[in-house]
Order: structure tokens, then sequence, then C-alpha cells
């Protein structure tokens, strides 16, 4: 982590600002040189069935460098952070992001089309400039964290940079539902307003929208009504706090059935082979328990939110699967 006082308004030059972030300015100049060659393509699967392509750094010394530079765009951004923003953010969550929105008349959930490939790299440059980078700076940055002149989707540089990108458009959104006695967030592409009274109006969102150069997803825009299902971020909101659906409870106990029943690689394997025939990928919590990576993250976000399922859960796998054992 960066401390938040680096002036980075100093760095003129690629000889000072490669010490900041921790290579030598020759490595710096070859990471500008060869980025093609430093990064791999690849696709990943969405719920929906499709693919979204990514971009990788497939070498580990780019990968770090990657990452340490995503430490420094966040070190300026938390000084700025909108309390509506709730993806990419230190110590909040979808969690956090849906409990704003629990027990309200209505809930419209406004997703961002392609949202990452939505942001150009003249607007990196130019948000860059505005968080007080040098403008050949900021060049240099942008150069190295988009692709064919959009943000980078897989880099570990995009979510910070997509949220910096945003600031301005978060406080539009957040002032224009003030106006109107709406609730506004932001997690990473997707926006949700609630209210008491009425639907806030596709017109002037998609405005509001496009002027940021974003458009709305109408395959994702969805409205919920008080008496029926309403979900925030995977999660349904009817209550007072944010909790997981039914189909999602149902399933995970499902699973647990199974493992108790099979084991856990058996029930793994047999789940792998279910969704390689469905063109789909094994649920994101066999996923996480098989490969071992996130599971006290995932373990500790099902306390919070289904404290009973989770104990369930923490007994089954303690026993199963060794890799999610503390």
């Amino acid at each position: 982590m960066f401390p938040t006082n680096i002036d980075i308004g100093k760095i003129k030059t690629l000889s000072e600002l490669a010490p900041i972030l921790s290579v030598s300015e020759s490595q710096l100049r070859y990471f500008l040189e060869s980025k093609e060659s430093l990064i791999k393509r690849g696709l990943i699967l969405k719920r929906s069935g499709t693919f979204r392509r990514i971009m990788m750094a497939k070498d580990d010394s780019f990968r770090h460098f990657l990452l340490k530079l995503s430490s420094l765009f966040y070190s300026k951004y938390e000084l700025h952070i909108p309390a509506a923003v709730h993806g990419f953010v230190r110590g909040r969550s979808i969690v956090t992001n849906a409990q704003q929105h629990t027990q309200k008349k209505i809930v419209l959930n406004v997703d961002i089309e392609n949202f990452f490939d939505s942001i150009s790299f003249e607007q990196v440059v130019a948000l860059l400039i505005s968080f007080g980078f040098q403008e050949n700076i900021a060049k240099v940055l942008a150069e190295l964290t988009t692709v064919n002149g959009i943000l980078a989707t897989g880099f570990s540089t995009s979510p910070v940079l997509s949220n910096m990108a945003c600031i301005v458009m978060d406080g539009v959104f957040k002032s224009w539902s003030k106006k109107r006695n709406f609730t506004y967030t932001r997690y990473a592409d997707d926006l949700t307003f609630s209210s008491e009274q009425y639907v806030p109006a596709q017109k002037e969102i998609a405005e509001i929208l496009g002027h940021f150069g974003f458009k709305i997803n109408l395959d994702k825009y969805r409205v919920y009504r008080r008496g029926g299902p309403q979900y925030v971020t995977g999660l349904t909101v009817v209550d007072k706090r944010p909790r997981l659906g039914r189909k999602r409870k149902r399933s995970m106990r499902l699973e647990l059935y199974y493992i108790k029943k099979h084991g856990f690689l058996n029930h793994f394997y047999h789940a792998l082979d279910r969704a390689t025939k469905r063109h789909e990928l094994p649920s994101k919590f066999t996923r996480t328990v098989f490969f071992g990576y996130g599971v006290d993250g995932f373990r500790a976000f099902m306390h919070s939110i289904e404290p009973r399922l989770a104990c369930n859960m923490q007994q089954v796998l303690k026993k199963e699967a060794p890799k999610a054992r503390n």
C-alpha cells in the first residue's frame, strides 16, 4: 500500500516514476515497449452462457508491476471515494451495497453495457490528470493499462481506474437521486436505485450515462416492486438485512448434501462433468473450496448473511474438504 501523501504532481520523468513503482527505469521502458508480448488473451464464461474477452499478464514481473500500480491509483482514489460506491472498495462489498436498498417499495437495477470497454485511453489520461498526475506521466500510465485503446479487462489496474473514471458520474447520480428521494449505489457496472415513491425514469438515467460515454444494457434492466422478489447484487433485500435468495440457498444445501453423501472430490468431479456438458462452470462455492483460494473470505461472507447455513457448511467442509480447514 502507498502512503496517501505521495506528491504525484512532482513526478515528471520515467526516472522519477520508476522507483516509486519498485522497478528500474529500463524495466519500465521495457514494459512500455513490449506490453503486447507480456500479455495473453483469454475467454471466461459468463452466467449468460456467452464469453467475455480478458487480458492477463503472463509475465510475473509485469503482473507484480500492475499490482503496484493499482495500489498507487487506489491511494489517490481512496481520498475521494463516494459513499455510494461499493465495488472494488476496501471494507465494502455486495452486502454493504445491498444493505442500502432493503425493504423499499421500488428497486431498480441498471447494468452498464461493456463497462471496461467503454473507458478509453483518452479518458484514462484525463482522469489521471484530474487526480494530479502530469500529462506526460498520465499518458505513460494510460498506455500501460489499456489495450487497443480501451481499459484492459483482466488487468488488476482496471477496477480502480474504472471507479476513478466514474467519480464525477457518481456525484451526478447522487445529486439527481437526492432531489427525487431515491437511494443510489454503484457496484462496478451495476447501478441500483430504490424508492418509496415511483420508478426512476429510464430515459433520464440513460441520458446521464450517455453523457459519460456509457449505455444501459437493456437485457439486464430490472424493476422490482414490494410484494415480490427484490434483488441487489445477487442478494434478496425484502428483509431488514440482505440474504441469499431461496434458489441459491436451496442449491447450496443440495451441494452440502451431496458432499456429505459422496465426499467432496467425487462431488466436484461430478459437478465439473455436468457443467462441462452444459458449457458452464461448477458453482462458485464448489470452485472456491476445491481450489482453496478465498475460502476464508467466502466463509466470512456466508457468516455475515446466512449464519445458520454457514455453520452447516463449516462442519461439512472441515470433514470433507481439507483445503477449507483452518
